[in-house]
């Protein structure tokens, strides 16, 4: 029986099945001349006219009705269902699925996307939330999860308890999500373009369509914080425009505060879902943790799927297997940065000028990023830091995108 793992999050549908591709899709929807527009199809349309585009029937799930810009009138389901449709045909099709949901959504709405799986074809072997997947794919038991949606900040603390993962307390922000950081960023590149050019990107359909193309380019470049530098297009040629991440996040000040005081206040290592990587570098509060890369979650439910129970209802899993501890290594590890080991039994700060990484001992207040080795972890204290899945010798840890290499030192 073919198997695939699905997870719903409405930035980014992504499925895969055992050894395939990884398959994505936006959470949108636009009409077309008598058919639906579903994910890319619907993300050009969402280039030329962001509008134009639907993207709140994942949350909305159910019979209700849709009214559709255009004026035409859709349940959300069928939104949904025309989706999977679309997602799981580009993967091949699969006759059982493993699905990762949002941890605030209820039985009901998990019901009603096991049925549109069922009317697919697809049947729905069991869902969890995807926060304990991404916990498992972290390989951090006890942590705090932070995923975006499109219209919500969800985080939610994982504990692992007795051999196994369970969700606890959740935050949510119901008014920051991927939608209203997108537009954010579209009026402050647009702004800085007038104020450089008295062009206004968005008042060109060529040029706003274009602005909407290079957003997730922009949003990558936030993870790294700071100063984002990029290109606008415009009449008169490429204009270099630089955005300032703290800047760009004062509108979200007090969510994003809100989002802090959360973490420090649960006290555990932070995992940041591949959809909220780009909020981590808005405040360089939120830095550090470990980003993971997408289809995590996924890639959990597929490690797991012979160890998950398989029962001929579908069902809803409240816990997960806790990862197997790495075995801590017999001497401390060192970071190599360039000819030099540095050893990370006490925190080491380091620091990136001209795309090359330099150290030094302790916790220094300027650093880009401080690390240390507790037992088999990679602790984060500070920083754009993206530690290996597991602590080893030979395995890389990306500090602001740059890759370097964890060694071991003989007799250190």
């Amino acid at each position: 029986m073919s198997l695939a793992a699905l997870e719903i999050n409405d930035v980014a549908l992504t499925l895969r099945r055992p050894g395939g591709s990884l398959h994505r899709q936006p959470g949108w929807v636009a009409a077309g001349e008598g058919r639906l527009l579903c994910g890319e199809g619907a993300g050009a349309r969402w280039a030329e006219a962001p509008h134009a585009v639907w993207d709140r029937h994942w949350e909305q799930l159910g019979d209700s009705p849709v009214v559709l810009p255009d004026g035409r009138r859709r349940s959300a389901a069928d939104l949904a269902y025309a989706q999977l449709e679309q997602l799981f045909a580009a993967a091949g099709g699969a006759a059982e699925c493993l699905v990762a949901v949002p941890g605030d959504w209820q039985a009901e709405r998990i019901g009603r996307l096991f049925g549109l799986l069922e009317a697919l074809g697809v049947r729905p072997r069991l869902a969890v939330e995807a926060a304990l997947a991404c916990a498992f794919a972290a390989g951090a038991g006890t942590c705090a999860v932070v995923e975006c949606h499109r219209h919500r900040l969800l985080a939610t603390a994982v504990t692992a308890r007795a051999g196994r993962l369970v969700a606890g307390e959740r935050w949510v922000s119901p008014g920051l999500g991927r939608a209203r950081l997108e537009r954010r960023l579209a009026e402050e590149l647009a702004r800085r373009a007038v104020a450089a050019s008295r062009f206004d990107p968005l008042r060109d359909p060529r040029a706003a369509a274009q602005l909407y193309r290079d957003l997730p380019a922009w949003l990558a470049a936030l993870e790294r914080g700071g100063e984002v530098a990029g290109e606008l297009a415009t009449p008169a040629g490429p204009l270099a425009v630089r955005l300032d991440a703290e800047a760009l996040a004062r509108p979200f000040a007090g969510e994003l505060g809100r989002l802090q005081r959360w973490l420090a206040g649960s006290d555990r290592p932070v995992v940041w879902h591949a959809t909220a990587a780009p909020l981590a570098g808005l405040l360089p509060a939120l830095a550090g943790g470990q980003v993971l890369a997408p289809g995590a979650a996924v890639d959990a439910l597929l490690a797991l799927a012979e160890s998950l129970p398989g029962a001929e209802a579908p069902a809803r899993l409240h816990a997960l297997p806790a990862p197997r501890a790495a075995p801590a290594p017999d001497h401390p590890l060192h970071l190599l940065c360039g000819h030099r080991a540095w050893p990370l039994d006490a925190p080491l700060s380091l620091f990136v000028e001209g795309g090359r990484v330099w150290a030094q001992p302790g916790s220094a207040l300027e650093a880009v990023a401080v690390l240390r080795q507790r037992g088999g972890e990679l602790e984060v204290l500070r920083g754009p830091v993206r530690p290996p899945p597991r602590l080893e010798p030979g395995a890389t840890v990306e500090v602001a995108g740059i890759p370097l290499t964890l060694i071991e030192v003989a007799g250190g």
